[in-house]
């Protein structure tokens, strides 16, 4: 019987090894990803917060973020927008390409990774100029990308944090959440088309499914921005952010 001892003893130490490689390259990925995204933070600039003998010589020159678009349309030309959420990882150049594929498993920089971009649908008008636009980013359980959405499931998080910034080449806005949920893939969360008295209906409708309380109230000419990404609490399961998007003074 020794024989056979030995091979389940091989089988077992190949399965070891498989894994362990397996392991090895999920967690190489990761760290590229995560790599990859940190050089891209040198082309956001945040607000210096100032003393106040500072304050007497010289006004800051915004309160808001700064992207340096430029450079990132040089990296990338599908470049439409840079998302930030404060306390949270969402911090990322957004993109758009022709489809809704391409950067599901593509970097910022067009390298190929299971963390992919966040990404505007292809189907919608540039500029976030349609009444709802769908940005699209993947749930990595190393808590980048999309992961932190999930934290709007807590009234708390939202009280803390209710908006969050969406910078573009030709302004600075405001996004001012009214509804996060958890959501299956076949209902209207994601609809692009509508009439103004659909739109108005549709509002109602996901406001009213919101996990947190807002006194946000959007209406039929406001534009919407939301966020959507994986869930795991059922299968095909996603959880998805609404946004009305609010021009800033620095606009």
């Amino acid at each position: 019987m020794k024989w056979l001892y030995r091979i389940v003893c091989a089988i077992l130490v190949v399965v070891m090894l498989v894994s362990a490689y397996k392991i090895w390259g999920i967690l190489s990925e990761y760290k590229a990803g995560e790599d990859a995204y940190e050089e891209m933070e040198q082309y956001i600039t945040f607000p210096v917060e100032t003393s106040p003998v500072d304050d007497q010589e010289e006004e800051p020159a915004s309160e808001f973020p700064v992207v340096d678009f430029e450079s990132l349309r040089q990296i990338n030309s599908d470049v439409v927008a840079w998302l930030y959420i404060p306390n949270t990882h969402v911090n990322y150049p957004v993109v758009q390409g022709s489809d809704n594929s391409y950067y599901l498993n593509r970097l910022f920089t067009k390298q190929w990774n299971s963390a992919g971009s966040i990404f505007v649908d292809y189907r919608n008008e540039p500029g976030f100029s349609d009444p709802h636009t769908v940005i699209y980013g993947h749930q990595m359980n190393n808590k980048t990308m999309f992961n932190d959405l999930k934290l709007y499931e807590d009234q708390s998080f939202y009280d803390q944090q209710p908006v969050g910034y969406l910078l573009t080449p030709d302004g600075t806005y405001l996004l001012e959440f009214f509804s996060g949920y958890v959501s299956s893939v076949d209902t209207n969360a994601w609809d692009l088309n509508f009439t103004q008295d659909s739109f108005a209906a549709w509002l109602e409708d996901i406001k009213g499914r919101s996990e947190f309380t807002s006194q946000v109230q959007p209406q039929a000419d406001d534009r919407v921005v939301t966020l959507s990404t994986c869930s795991s609490a059922f299968e095909n399961a996603r959880f998805v952010l609404h946004a009305v998007i609010r021009p800033t003074e620095v606009e």
